[in-house]
């Protein structure tokens, strides 16, 4: 940023006011070349993260829609097996919400300890809003 900036300094400096304004007509469409194929990027940015989400939201609805079918098939079972694999299936999701127990609690961490350790007024709002509006389930 700071070769930049010198280079700014120095066609200032050195390159008379009339030569500039030449090519303002060329810098201004070079301009716009780069702001619309900037725009086109950050389109397949936010495309690709959007559709990042969805894969999330797909892989965790396929998850419990498994832990249900693992249940069903459970009622199929003689009665040990049965226990067994119901025993298994509620480890399971007991791991399962642990981590995702564990993951909220970084979330509070970084939202509310790390500010209140650093002196800022915090909140428990912050947190309580995240949770409410459905982003950190």
């Amino acid at each position: 940023m700071a070769v930049a900036i010198a280079a700014g300094l120095a066609v200032q400096r050195f390159v008379p006011v009339e030569d500039r304004q030449e090519n303002n007509d060329v810098a201004g469409i070079a301009f716009a070349i780069i702001g619309v194929l900037y725009a086109i990027l950050m389109t397949f940015v936010i495309v690709s993260v959007w559709e990042a989400g969805d894969v999330a939201q797909d892989s965790g609805r396929a998850e419990a829609r498994a832990v249900v079918d693992l249940n069903h098939y459970a009622d199929t079972l003689p009665a040990a097996e049965s226990a067994t694999m119901r025993e298994l299936t509620g480890q399971y999701v007991r791991i399962a919400l642990l981590a995702a127990m564990s993951a909220l609690m970084l979330f509070a961490v970084y939202e509310l300890e790390f500010p209140f350790q650093c002196g800022e007024s915090v909140t428990v709002d912050v947190f309580t809003d995240v949770v409410d509006d459905g982003t950190a389930r």
